[in-house]
């Protein structure tokens, strides 16, 4: 799995040159990308990424039907890395039935045998939480191919090289700070994606439990607990000096707060492009989960439960 991390910025560039040469009808009025788990995380990165700039709607779709409005003049970009995720395959059938506009993302199976819509072919044998970049840079390209969204060719090699020259070290340390604490993870709003990718990957890589939340919504609600319960939590709080300056004073203030009950780490995010402070904290997010798994003394890519789900799920069919 490590290797593969260390390599993420060849990844990206690889996975954002694939040309699938797909050209989407016109009169596109709402986008909705549907998946669950690794692949539904690429539908938050664009929805956070690009919802500034885009002039339709971004909807991500994580349950058995997509939602009600999606029809003939709504784009549902498909993914699922194996190709055989039940819940997306529900979803494959129900944006046929409605006649939406398809393109699949996937390595093999079901999903990869489908026909009557464009296919993007991803590099097999990937284990899927860490194959985000075949998951979604694929997909701004496809966006930016068709003029959906702007040229960002700029903004995903600045992504390609801050991560190139990542310290690893501090990845570690964080994780060893977490080591037999709750992680509580907080940011402004715009990152909500990339914290729910930590929170996921804390779940998955180390067996961790974790929590979210963002400013402002989290001054108006989540900054009035009492830590009674919960003294071994560790909040890590991220500091965007790009982020808007009311949120700015919304961080600093519950910082204090926290820190009167808990230990408190902020975390200074790097990069100028939103793209590339994204994935900035997305890696440094995977990097921690690698490490608090060894810490941990978990097997990262064992997912156990998820299996007993799964073959419960098949049985009942």
């Amino acid at each position: 799995m490590f290797d593969f991390i260390k390599d993420y910025p060849e990844h990206i560039e690889k996975a954002f040159s694939l040309d699938p040469k797909i050209r989407l009808k016109k009169g596109i009025e709402k986008i909705i990308i549907g998946g669950i788990g690794g692949s539904a995380i690429s539908g938050d990165i664009i929805k956070n990424y690009v919802e500034d700039e885009i002039k339709v709607p971004v909807f991500v779709s994580r349950d058995y039907r997509l939602p009600n409005f999606a029809d003939r003049k709504t784009l549902v970009i498909m993914i699922s890395y194996s190709g055989n995720t039940e819940v997306s395959l529900y979803m494959l059938r129900d944006a046929k039935k409605r006649g939406c506009q398809l393109v699949l993302l996937t390595s093999d199976g079901k999903f990869a045998k489908t026909k009557g819509c464009p296919i993007i072919k991803l590099p097999k044998d990937i284990l899927p939480r860490v194959a985000l970049p075949y998951l979604f840079f694929p997909i701004l390209k496809l966006l930016q191919d068709n003029g959906i969204v702007k040229n960002k060719t700029k903004d995903v090699r600045e992504v390609s090289k801050l991560l190139k020259g990542f310290n690893f070290e501090m990845a570690r340390q964080l994780a060893k700070k977490l080591y037999m604490r709750t992680p509580l993870l907080y940011g402004p709003e715009k990152y909500r994606c990339a914290l729910y990718r930590w929170e996921t990957q804390l779940n998955e890589n180390s067996k961790k439990f974790a929590h979210i939340n963002c400013f402002p919504e989290l001054n108006h609600n989540e900054i009035v607990s009492d830590f009674k319960d919960n003294r071994d939590a560790v909040a890590v709080i991220l500091k965007d000096e790009h982020t808007h300056k009311r949120v700015k004073i919304h961080t600093r203030v519950a910082k204090r707060i926290l820190s009167r009950e808990i230990e408190t780490k902020e975390i200074k995010v790097r990069g100028k492009s939103l793209l590339a402070r994204l994935f900035y904290v997305i890696y440094l997010g995977d990097c921690v989960s690698y490490y608090l798994a060894l810490f941990r003394a978990v097997d990262p890519a064992e997912t156990e439960n998820i299996k007993i789900i799964k073959k419960e799920l098949k049985c009942s069919k």
